[in-house]
């Protein structure tokens, strides 16, 4: 499928007309990234799209954005449920494997979310050690354990550690 194939404009962040059209030209499936819940709605009501894209979670430029993204994802998974639309959870593109593990835990919750995610792919000399997860016939288990399930690498969060006097380090 083509995923948020016609992108964001600055004064429509997803116009459902253009992928209307778009649907009616092709017949390749549409799916589109979950953000806006109420645009969402409108596009699943419209038939615009065929699947959702539970993704864009994390910023640690905007204090809360996470927990807002997660309820707007949850509202948005529920709102594809309710349409009988299948999806995938993709936390944040190009991401670390703490991020892909939130996302597994995230999906693991989503019970439409049974495609693949598109995401596991850059996961050498990751913030975790060990592997967080073995995909076995398309499927992988949520790691357990306390918090996520997985135990951070000490060594590479010293390597690639970031300090700015705009942010300060979070050592203790």
């Amino acid at each position: 499928c083509f995923e948020d194939p016609l992108g964001k404009s600055w004064n429509n962040p997803w116009d459902v007309e253009r992928h209307l059209l778009l649907k009616r030209k092709i017949d390749i499936p549409l799916a589109w990234h979950t953000e806006d819940p109420k645009a969402f709605l409108i596009a699943v009501k419209s038939g615009a799209i065929d699947y959702f894209n539970a993704g864009g979670l994390g910023s640690l430029e905007e204090p809360g954005y996470t927990e807002k993204a997660v309820s707007r994802c949850l509202r948005s998974a529920a709102i594809a449920e309710e349409a009988g639309m299948q999806g995938w959870v993709d936390p944040l593109g190009v991401s670390s494997g703490v991020q892909h593990v939130f996302g597994l835990h995230l999906a693991s919750v989503i019970k439409n979310a049974t495609m693949p995610a598109d995401t596991f792919y850059m996961l050498e000399d990751d913030l975790i050690k060990g592997s967080f997860c073995e995909i076995h016939d398309g499927y992988t288990e949520v790691p357990k354990g306390p918090g996520l399930g997985i135990e951070l690498d000490e060594a590479a969060l010293e390597k690639y550690l970031i300090e700015s006097k705009d942010r300060p380090s979070p050592r203790c």
